[in-house]
């Protein structure tokens, strides 16, 4: 099976684009946007594009704009001023629209098919659902390798447990995220997860 990473986002731009960082002499621009679910909760993601990229936009969005982003769901490790090792998820802009005039509906859509990589033991949450976390790794085009956490509920729990290791798969869901606090050197801090949650098996 090849590679597959398809992101689809339209929300609201929550923090306009700032220089991050640079990666082969390449200057990256992140930025925040905003999506809400159909239960009124809301995501907000991080989206990388590049210095060039920017340069050919008639207009750069800001803050409260309704745009349309196609791309796909990245991670590289990042090392922060401490010289500590993270994984940094992001959404890699291929396409940004600004979207005006239109009805300001909210979609958050990712299909991705990779190998599987890891994947935990099912559990139950608070709430008595039964969910799974797993790992996809899928292929950019620069042939790096990007390992994505996904989650799976109910029914899919089943279907991630069958699967041998290193099996194909395609699932199609949306990028979802969620704080926690923890403590770090005597400091109380928000962290941020990014994750795939499934809503179907392809």
């Amino acid at each position: 099976m090849e590679s597959k990473n398809e992101v689809i986002l339209r929300g609201w731009i929550l923090i306009p684009f700032e220089f991050h960082h640079v990666t082969g002499n390449i200057e990256i621009y992140r930025g925040l946007i905003q999506t809400k679910r159909k239960s009124g909760t809301e995501d907000v993601l991080p989206i990388h594009i590049t210095s060039e990229q920017l340069g050919h936009m008639k207009k750069v969005p800001e803050a409260g704009d309704f745009v349309e982003v196609k791309g796909s769901f990245n991670s590289r490790n990042f090392y922060d001023d401490d010289a500590k090792k993270h994984l940094m998820l992001y959404v890699q802009v291929k396409s940004i629209v600004l979207l005006e005039n239109v009805e300001q509906i909210s979609e958050n859509m990712i299909t991705i098919a990779g190998r599987l990589v890891s994947r935990g033991v099912a559990r139950n949450t608070a709430s008595g659902r039964i969910v799974v976390d797993f790992q996809l790794a899928t292929l950019r085009r620069t042939n790096r390798r990007s390992c994505i956490p996904c989650i799976a509920w109910g029914k899919y729990t089943n279907q991630i447990e069958d699967l041998d290791d290193d099996a194909d798969i395609e699932v199609i869901g949306r990028i979802q995220s969620r704080n926690y606090t923890k403590v770090e050197k005597g400091r109380e801090i928000t962290k941020t997860v990014y994750e795939v949650s499934v809503t179907e098996f392809v």
